[in-house]
């Protein structure tokens, strides 16, 4: 069906039946057969498009031997991985003049004939013989492989590396040697092996390994020597290139002076999961480029002054799951670069005053599950974004209340979602309430009010710390004060006056008590706000209505707009009090069933009453409707939907006719909006005031979830610090060999050059000895001509 057709890839997955056909006249790059429970091979398959086949994978079969392909000149790749092969027949591979990619891994190879590859010596760059059964290294059949960057061999049962078993690789970068059963390494093993960069031998049984005495590791920058039986750290001096060390999993118990001097370009050192209880001073000395220092799951019980010296730019030191008992003042003082400390899993009971003020870059400290009880004032002075203090027996008492203060003050966060909740281990009467509650008890305390900054805005570090979790703001006591009564005729004194006033000019008379009373009576009533729409006032938050009849600004709308909005409302306030002047008072039991828009307009308009404005405002107090009927009515319900708290967050003139239409909708409606559909600036400001964000919407819908929130959340992502990602040796190869081909085409363009110069040179030569030769014959000519 397929014959004659252009086809570059062809792949068989999961099929059942035998491949027992050649594959048809195709221009045929790429074949792929994987799953297909093949036993056997037709040796003739690739007959058909032999002249362009480059790449075949029949990797995940039961195959037990090598099919001879016969003459396969532009075959690079070849992978018969996880199959049955046993043996490989000699000259199976004799006509692959190119290959490149052998791979023969998690099959059943126990030995090698010392010819099966002699004839892809000269090409072969990649051998993948893993997951085999190999109890010696295959050195005749790799020895002398003059283009071969990398092989792999681990998962066999390799005991010994004895002389020369790696000779004459002169591109060998990467040897990966993990999970075998090494118990020795000749020091002549290596022999002219001149660029390797990659060592990787984790999980074996190594208990001695010199480093030094090893030849060929003038190069070497990725070095594991992790999860083997090491009693003490390996010589690694004078490693100039060295970025990686990782020596995990051990029985090191000490770390001697100088262990590590000379390593200029180490970047990562891993101690993990050793038996260390004794880290000597300048043990780290001159490690000037080391951002990851890892020492947990040790035994160290004291951070002594100097011990971390040396490392000048260290980023991240995890000292997790240790016997420390006690920080001192000096023990990171010259960790100047440090942004992240794991002091978790230990047993700290004490941390000396201004232990962490010289760190000015540290932005994650974890001292979870530890014993702490308390913390002597002074212990913390600068900001730590993150204090994580889970699984602690925090005694709650006044000794702790200035520690409460600098985790309000400065914004901390102390847990995380997913963790436990932090709870007070005394006294009696504060054991097992949540370390929150103090915190928000410390927050009312803190924020005070000011005149200068409005009171919504100051009390966005209520929450800060606490994700979703939403605070009762009391319900003011009203005042219970007779309701003015209308004249006979059924208006209100002075109603002329009353509608010829500024609306403005009359709220700026209120006393800040009268104000409050009349911000709690504002009716159900609709202004239009320029970008927003209608808003309802009744809905908004007290002190953002109280904060623009004083003079304040909204964010993103001029002075004159807020002037003419708020006017419009009071307008629209003293309308519906003279619409209303002639309906008779309703009876007690009818006002507990009114509707929550519907207002006793006359009570109102008491307040706009030219007697109230011009009496003593202090002496004089609006008269608010009974308790009962002011919560039937929802008059003091003031934390409903509260549609103008994204308004708050905006920054200072911000346009807000760059919003989206949907997030207005979402916002007008009491919803949370999506705040991704934001541009990309205000998402930038709102993500420095993530906190303030999160408390505002968790306040503003009560049902909705800690998760749903952060679905519409911006990405907040920690700040970008020069550090690392977990160590990837499989990376870490392929970016030195991606930084190795660079090199090479930048040498060739070089070359290229230098030859092309060249012959522009002896192009040029030749030109001028023409001109030479032309011009001497005319000279000749010249004087023979003037002889005669």
């Amino acid at each position: 069906m397929i014959n004659g057709l252009t086809i570059e890839r062809l792949k068989f997955t999961n099929c059942s039946s035998p491949l027992n056909r050649s594959i048809p006249s195709l221009f045929l790059r790429s074949f792929t057969a994987n799953q297909c429970r093949l036993s056997t091979v037709l040796n003739t398959i690739f007959s058909n498009v032999q002249a362009t086949i480059e790449d075949v994978d029949l990797s995940d079969n039961k195959i037990v031997t090598i099919p001879l392909f016969g003459t396969l000149p532009r075959l690079k790749t070849l992978n018969l991985n996880k199959n049955l092969i046993k043996t490989i027949p000699e000259q199976v591979f004799n006509g692959m003049v190119n290959l490149r990619h052998l791979r023969l891994a998690e099959n059943q190879i126990c030995d090698l004939d010392g010819n099966v590859l002699n004839e892809v010596k000269n090409t072969l760059e990649t051998l993948d013989l893993s997951g085999n059964c190999l109890i010696a290294v295959p050195a005749p059949n790799i020895r002398n492989s003059i283009r071969l960057t990398t092989l792999y061999l681990t998962g066999n049962k390799l005991a010994k590396i004895e002389k020369m078993h790696f000779m004459n690789l002169p591109l060998l970068r990467e040897v990966q040697l993990a999970e075998n059963q090494l118990t020795f390494i000749d020091g002549m093993a290596f022999m002219n092996v001149p660029k390797l960069q990659i060592l990787n031998l984790n999980q074996n049984l190594l208990t001695n390994f010199d480093i030094s005495r090893l030849q060929a590791f003038k190069d070497l920058e990725v070095l594991d020597v992790s999860k083997n039986k090491l009693l003490k750290v390996p010589s690694v001096k004078d490693m100039l290139k060295l970025k990686y060390l990782r020596l995990d999993g051990n029985l090191i118990e000490t770390v001697d002076t100088l262990t590590f001097s000379n390593l200029p370009s180490l970047q990562l050192l891993s101690l993990q999961e050793n038996r260390i209880e004794m880290v000597a001073r300048n043990a780290f000395d001159s490690l000037d480029k080391l951002m990851i220092l890892l020492l947990a799951n040790n035994s160290l019980k004291t951070i002594e002054m100097g011990m971390l010296d040396g490392m000048r730019h260290l980023q991240q030191i995890n000292l997790r799951n240790n016997t420390l008992r006690e920080i001192e003042a000096t023990a990171f003082s010259s960790l100047l670069e440090i942004t992240s400390i794991d002091l978790s899993n230990n047993q700290i009971e004490r941390i000396s005053k201004a232990s962490f003020d010289g760190l000015s870059k540290l932005f994650w400290l974890d001292l979870s599950d530890n014993r702490l009880k308390s913390f002597e004032q002074g212990t913390f002075g600068k900001r730590i974004a993150n204090l994580i203090l889970n699984g602690n027996d925090l005694q709650c008492d006044k000794n702790l209340d200035w520690f409460l203060e600098y985790l309000v003050i400065n914004r901390v966060r102390t847990f995380l979602a997913f963790q436990p909740e932090i709870t007070c281990s005394g006294p009696e009467e504060s054991r097992g309430i949540p370390l929150r509650d103090f915190l928000i008890k410390k927050a009312n305390e803190t924020v005070i009010p000011s005149s200068s900054t409005p009171n919504f805005l100051q009390q966005a570090l209520l929450k800060s710390l606490l994700g979703n979790l939403k605070t009762n703001n009391p319900i003011p006591t009203p005042i219970q004060t007779p309701i003015p009564r209308s004249s006979s005729s059924g208006t209100l004194q002075s109603q002329n006056t009353l509608s010829s006033m500024d609306p403005i000019t009359l709220i700026s008379r209120l006393s800040e008590t009268d104000l409050d009373r009349f911000i709690q009576a504002m009716p159900s009533l609709q202004v239009s706000l320029p970008g927003l729409g209608n808003v309802d006032l009744s809905k908004l938050d007290p002190s953002v209505i109280k904060y623009v009849l004083k003079g304040g600004t909204i964010p993103g709308v001029s002075k004159e707009t807020t002037d003419a909005v708020m006017r419009q409302a009071l307008q629209k306030m003293m309308q519906n009090v003279q619409a209303t002047q002639s309906q008779p008072q309703p009876q007690p039991q009818q006002t507990t069933e009114r509707r929550k828009n519907q207002l006793p307009m006359q009570r109102i308009g008491t307040a706009f009453s030219p007697n109230f404005l011009t009496q003593n405002s202090h002496q004089q107090k609006l008269p608010l409707p009974n308790s009962e009927w002011a919560h039937r009515s929802g008059f003091l319900a003031n934390n409903g939907n509260e549609n103008f708290q994204l308004m708050q967050l905006l920054p200072p003139g911000y346009d807000i006719s760059k919003i989206p239409a949907q997030v207005i909708q979402a916002v007008t409606r009491g919803e949370v909006p999506d705040i991704k559909l934001l541009p990309s600036d205000l998402q930038e400001y709102l993500k420095v005031n993530s906190e303030k964000l999160l408390e505002t919407f968790s306040k503003q819908v009560s049902n909705v979830s800690l998760n749903d929130l952060l679905a519409k959340m911006p990405n907040f992502d920690r700040p970008e610090l020069e550090t690392f990602e977990p160590y990837d040796i499989n990376m870490i190869s392929h970016e030195l060999h991606k930084e190795d081909e660079e090199k090479q085409k930048d040498q060739n363009i070089r070359i290229y050059t230098a030859i092309c110069l060249g012959l522009v040179a002896v192009i040029t030569c030749i030109v001028l000895g023409f001109l030479y030769v032309h011009m001497k014959r005319q000279s000749t000519r010249n004087s023979s001509f003037s002889s005669h």
